[in-house]
């Protein structure tokens, strides 16, 4: 026989899963969207609003009815969901991360879940002059071979297979420079 009090079971889970996931994918919402967010898992919205936290809400959404699915707990029950996620004190290598479920049943009481944990920042890595340097090296070449290969064909060379290859290999290197070099 399913119970209303089983809500608190599925609040906790959603609170591990919400804290699970911040520690694999990193704090995407702290530079952006500031130390804290609030979702709505009923009607999925987000507080502060944004396409980040409105796919993040309607993949907790699919989660929470994914728990009350395998509980068998008619949705019915639910009058509100919220989840709320919030960055604490920050240590040298880590950040203390709060995740709180609240699910309201549908006779006014609260289920809650609450979960702390320290969540390692991800290591920033700057790109040197260095790096710089040797991707602008790689650009160059790419042009050099794409040139080499334009006035090879143009001179009507012998080996036209050469030149050909020559400007493949020119655009190829262009490519991968261009799609890979971010310069800050």
């Amino acid at each position: 026989m399913v119970r209303r009090i089983e809500l608190a079971d599925v609040a906790d889970g959603i609170s591990g899963h919400e804290l699970w996931s911040i520690e694999v994918e990193g704090f995407p919402f702290e530079e952006k969207l500031g130390r804290e967010y609030r979702l709505d898992l009923l009607a999925p919205a987000a507080h502060p609003s944004s396409r980040y936290l409105h796919a993040k809400a309607v993949a907790v959404q699919s989660e929470l009815d994914r728990h009350l699915t395998a509980r068998k707990i008619p949705r019915e029950w639910l009058s509100a969901a919220v989840l709320e996620v919030s960055l604490g004190v920050d240590g040298p290598h880590e950040t203390l991360v709060t995740c709180r479920v609240e699910l309201t049943d549908d006779r006014g009481r609260t289920h809650t879940s609450t979960r702390r944990a320290g969540v390692r920042r991800p290591i920033r890595t700057r790109r040197t002059s260095t790096a710089r340097f040797n991707w602008i090296v790689l650009l160059v070449s790419g042009l050099l071979m794409l040139g080499v290969g334009a006035t090879g064909v143009a001179a009507g060379a012998a080996d036209r297979a050469v030149a050909w290859f020559g400007i493949g290999l020119g655009l190829l290197i262009g490519a991968v420079v261009l799609r890979r070099m971010r310069l800050p």
